[in-house]
């Protein structure tokens, strides 16, 4: 978040108006302290709010309310970061990373830039903030690209589709039987095709 704080620091200094907001979920004591220094020391102290642990429940309100997401670590998994930011409106700068270029397309949904780039990510903020248009279509192909891929009923029902395939009984072989239980709907699926 070193790289976040400086980049933003770049982007006020530009002339630009913004708040950063900063979830202190994970944080250790003396890593969030040094934040507060280093927006003390850039000068942007009172732009930037740290907000504690934001409650599950609540992450949808702040994407929301942002302008824009900022993930940009040197290494990930796949974030759900970046599906709950585009449904709810936010355009994401992204560290390049190949997983999230395989989720989200450059410049539609997402600027991308080398991780720990302070640079870059003032330029990203700057290009999101000075195209309001793109901004726009972002949040509608945002929306449409979360409902596509993130849904979870439509994911459970993809699974218990592979796992029915893998239990399909082999042709001279003792039929193997299996349940698995999809939780978001309680879905029962089996070696004998999709469950209800």
């Amino acid at each position: 978040k070193t790289a976040i704080l400086s980049g933003f620091s770049d982007y006020i200094k530009s002339g630009r108006r913004g708040v950063l907001v900063v979830s202190e979920l994970f944080g250790t004591r003396k890593y969030l302290q040094h934040l507060r220094q280093q927006a003390q020391q850039l000068g942007i102290a009172e732009k930037v709010r740290f907000v504690g642990s934001i409650e599950h429940a609540q992450m949808a309100d702040y994407y929301a309310l942002a302008d824009v997401t900022i993930s940009i670590p040197a290494s990930d998994g796949f974030p759900q970061t970046i599906y709950e930011a585009a449904a709810c409106g936010s355009f994401l700068v992204l560290s390049d990373l190949p997983q999230y270029r395989e989720a989200v397309r450059d410049g539609l949904v997402a600027r991308y830039i080398s991780p720990g780039d302070s640079d870059a990510l003032a330029a990203a903020l700057v290009w999101v903030i000075d195209h309001p248009g793109e901004r726009a279509e972002a949040i509608l192909a945002g929306r449409a690209y979360a409902a596509r891929v993130a849904d979870k009923r439509a994911q459970d029902t993809l699974m218990c589709d592979v796992y029915s395939e893998l239990l399909r009984p082999v042709r001279g072989q003792m039929p193997f039987r299996a349940a698995i239980v999809a939780p978001s709907r309680g879905a029962k699926c089996g070696a004998g095709g999709r469950g209800a």
